[in-house]
């Protein structure tokens, strides 16, 4: 006989949907006395739909708009000296966050993805050390005003960023087929995660690192059949990043996430 068991959903951020003039004009005076700008608006855009989501995360991959310019040191896209961050902005939008829903997770693309360019060090993995230090500082900044931990998407990430902001508040990200991006990910985290299309490579990965959790992005009935089968039920979450119509793909999210059993 067989049973239906619900898994854990996780947030792992969402696209933006750009305002009509009227509802953005209605936002505005709603924030009357307050420090904002449009990305505070796509930040609660991105988090409210997500009333079901165990694990919400608010932001995405547009999200590094914000942590670039919270970092001095850069001019015209170019690091030109010590780079140091300003929390300011990041601490703000930490409050926000959490004024829609307490524990959420930031999203946001790695230093890496910011594509800024070495006119300072003359060092590739100097650079990116000191870049992923002042992550550090604002990723502590935004955890002192209650933001549960960080999501960080990319393509790939580059071996320094990933050994200096590694840790258990992290969750490092990739949709990539290569396996080789998730490899290097997998040397510094236990939780992987993957479109559901690419679960049999996921378990295949099992078989040279530990994986203590795995996210299915997107989860469909096959991936979350070949994870039920080498994972057990709470090993196993469905992840999900938005890309539009944000309500309705969360609850298409929540109704998928579930496996089937022997019972």
């Amino acid at each position: 006989m067989k049973k239906q068991v619900e898994v854990a959903i996780r947030g792992l951020g969402a696209d933006f949907r750009e305002p009509r003039a009227p509802e953005l004009a209605e936002w505005v005076r709603s924030q009357r006395g307050k420090t904002c700008d449009i990305l505070s608006y796509y930040i609660e855009q991105t988090l409210k739909p997500q009333t079901e989501v165990d694990t919400p995360a608010a932001g995405g991959t547009w999200y590094g708009e914000r942590w670039k310019e919270s970092i001095g040191g850069i001019e015209n896209g170019l690091l030109t000296a010590e780079p140091h961050g300003d929390a300011a902005a990041v601490t703000a939008d930490a409050g926000r966050m959490q004024a829609v829903r307490k524990g959420a997770w930031a999203s946001a693309p790695p230093p890496s993805a910011l594509y800024i360019g070495d006119a300072y060090y003359d060092d590739a993995d100097e650079c990116s050390a000191a870049l992923a230090g002042c992550y550090r500082q604002l990723m502590r900044a935004m955890r002192d005003e209650g933001v549960r931990g960080h999501v960080f998407i990319a393509d790939a990430f580059d071996d320094v960023e990933l050994e200096v902001l590694a840790g258990g508040k992290t969750l490092f990200c990739s949709f990539s087929r290569d396996p080789g991006v998730h490899m290097a990910i997998l040397e510094h985290q236990t939780t992987l995660a993957v479109p559901s299309r690419d679960a049999a490579m996921a378990i295949s990965l099992g078989n040279e690192y530990e994986i203590r959790r795995i996210i299915l992005v997107d989860a469909d009935s096959h991936g979350l059949a070949l994870c039920a089968d080498n994972f057990d039920p709470d090993e196993i979450i469905a992840g999900g990043y938005c890309r539009s119509a944000c309500d309705a793909y969360w609850k298409s999210v929540k109704a998928s996430a579930r496996i089937v059993l022997d019972s």
